[in-house]
């Protein structure tokens, strides 16, 4: 999370309580939507009190689905907040204000996750932060452009010099993934995150990947991608995808449940845990605790995990500044055209 942009001047005072919000971003958006809309119609038809919530990005832009790691009143957090990635849940005022502060309870998972999921550590020490699904980062990488260089297999290989400016990740060009950047700082320090960012061809747009994966023009040789977008792109000889040998890196889905939730977030978070969800994850190359139908190929795969204690020991966003401090000017001093885009990640305070 670079920062946390306020989008809507509302107060607290002004803010209607919802009752539970969902964030899941990329391919699987709509279907995670249309889940959640479908479980608040079920809920409302057998029960007076109907249930107000679902999914803010996609279906409402209404300034009450804004904001809320912002809030300071309690009461008008929605009873179950559902979040991903590493963003708006992560800063600093939220974490000492709600979740050190107590607001968030544990509940129990239905069942065991499934084996993807083992080595992972789906709730935090506080009990507060659950984690029931994720997006995966592997590795799409076109064999021609390797120039007889190896085909990379875990994560640290992508610091070797040999492959200098040959590895494009899937980020906007005026934000560079943080899912990366967190987990080279957190294995390898600044030295890692600097060796990374040398090794960055420019920037593209995930979508803009998948145009250019096929020109042999330019010298992207390993594409860092959303599970999704590696499996969806094209069956060439030439281009093997890789879920890297130590793992996947993890971008979790995650709620959060208020003590006094009562019997209303009990059911809400049977829809987090329940088969709707999974199977709209699933559809879409995302993954749920309890996805069903993956190939026999996943067995042995597991996701890479920055952890719980780590990220909530420390203030995403400062190590966010530090570490862009070291890699964006890197990006930049290679392709200074992208300044007037991809200097906004920079910090100005």
């Amino acid at each position: 999370m670079r920062r946390y942009v306020k989008k809507y001047d509302l107060s607290d005072a002004d803010r209607a309580k919802l009752d539970y919000v969902l964030s899941v971003h990329g391919p699987g958006m709509k279907e995670v939507s249309l889940a959640s809309n479908a479980f608040v119609a079920r809920y409302n038809k057998t029960h007076d009190r109907p249930l107000k919530g679902g999914h803010g990005s996609l279906a409402h832009p209404d300034p009450n689905y804004a904001d809320l790691s912002l809030v300071e009143d309690p009461a008008k957090l929605p009873d179950v907040v559902g979040g991903m990635g590493f963003g708006e849940f992560f800063g600093r005022a939220f974490i000492d204000r709600h979740v050190l502060g107590g607001r968030f309870r544990p509940v129990p998972y239905p069942a065991p996750p499934i084996p993807l999921f083992d080595g992972v550590d789906l709730v935090d020490r506080t009990g507060s932060y659950h984690i029931y699904g994720g997006s995966a980062f592997d590795f799409l990488v076109d064999e021609r452009k390797l120039e007889g260089r190896p085909v990379p297999r875990r994560w640290e290989d992508l610091l070797d010099p040999r492959y200098r400016g040959m590895v494009v990740c899937g980020f906007n060009i005026d934000d560079i993934n943080e899912v990366f950047l967190l987990y080279f700082y957190q294995r390898y320090g600044l030295d890692g995150v600097a060796a990374f960012a040398d090794n960055l061809a420019a920037p593209i747009d995930t979508l803009d990947i998948m145009r250019t994966s096929l020109r042999q023009r330019n010298c992207h040789a390993v594409y860092l991608l959303p599970h999704f977008f590696s499996t969806a792109a094209p069956h060439e000889e030439h281009l093997l995808r890789v879920w890297p040998d130590d793992g996947a890196l993890l971008a979790p889905y995650f709620f959060l449940v208020q003590r006094d939730g009562g019997e209303r977030a009990d059911a809400i978070v049977d829809f987090f845990f329940g088969e709707g969800l999974a199977r709209a994850l699933t559809s879409k190359e995302m993954f749920h605790v309890y996805s069903s139908g993956l190939g026999n190929e996943y067995e042995h795969r597991r996701f890479k995990w920055l952890g719980w204690d780590w990220l909530l020991e420390r203030d995403i966003v400062e190590t966010m500044r530090a570490i862009d401090a070291v890699a964006v000017p890197r990006v930049l001093k290679r392709h200074p055209e992208l300044e007037k885009d991809i200097g906004r990640a920079l910090w100005n305070g």
